[in-house]
């Protein structure tokens, strides 16, 4: 069990069963049969490609290592300062299958403003958080993302080819950030950015989100100096 960890957590990429097999020496069977018992509690997690990559409970037991590595105690001082600054509700999410998850979240100040629970979960495709995570997969993951899901839910606004789909994942990995256009609900826009973790490898994700009407380009920079901000405290040395 722990020779397959050890596998995904080495590739930021999902991975083939017949890689795993190989790279741990053990008999596909067997490590189908140890994946299936570790998909359960969430330890890993199967793309829609057949792939496997390590799940959202491993990132839960990570953070009780040690505060070097607790994303979410070292984001909520930022998230709050943040908030304070824009007014706006700023969102901590991670990636589980096929969809972003939000993990952390701190209200917006406003009367109006939008409400995302822990637990909220987007498809990739249709919001910010989720491009910021297939930026980071590339675009041979991105489209086998895409063939899986078929680009499908969202509103008018959202994706609904590959070769666009592919031209918002190169846009994410040249700027830093990703923007969802009321895409996923009319009326509101998000923006997010990574977090990373000492080696580079995407941690989570931050996000800001608003009410269509609120929204300023003008907060972008002010959430890129915030994922920077969190990303030197998980040990990353920002480039």
């Amino acid at each position: 069990m722990d020779q397959l960890l050890e596998v995904l957590a080495n590739n930021e990429q999902p991975v083939s069963l017949s890689r795993l097999a190989e790279a741990t020496g053990l008999h596909p069977s067997t490590v189908h049969r140890i994946l299936a018992s570790l998909q359960g509690p969430g330890y890993v997690q199967r793309t829609g490609t057949g792939r496997y990559r390590l799940g959202g409970r491993v990132l839960e037991l990570a953070a009780g290592i040690g505060p070097q590595l607790d994303v979410r105690r070292e984001s909520l001082p930022v998230m709050e300062k943040l908030r304070n600054r824009l007014g706006e509700t700023v969102v901590l999410a991670v990636r589980e299958q096929d969809e972003a998850v939000c993990v952390e979240r701190v209200p917006g100040n406003h009367s109006l403003r939008v409400e995302v629970a822990p637990g909220t979960r987007g498809a990739l495709h249709l919001t910010a958080a989720g491009k910021v995570l297939l930026a980071d997969a590339g675009l041979e993951a991105c489209s086998e993302y895409a063939h899986c899901i078929r680009l499908a839910g969202g509103t008018p606004h959202a994706i609904r080819d590959l070769p666009r789909l592919h031209r918002e994942v190169e846009r994410v990995q040249r700027t830093g950030y990703a923007m969802d256009s009321e895409e996923n609900e009319v009326g509101v826009v998000c923006i997010a950015t990574p977090v990373r973790q000492g080696g580079g490898r995407v941690l989570a994700v931050l996000g800001v989100c608003s009410p269509a009407s609120r929204h300023r380009d003008t907060w972008i920079p002010h959430l890129l100096e915030a994922g920077r901000r969190i990303s030197r405290q998980l040990g990353w040395k920002v480039k």
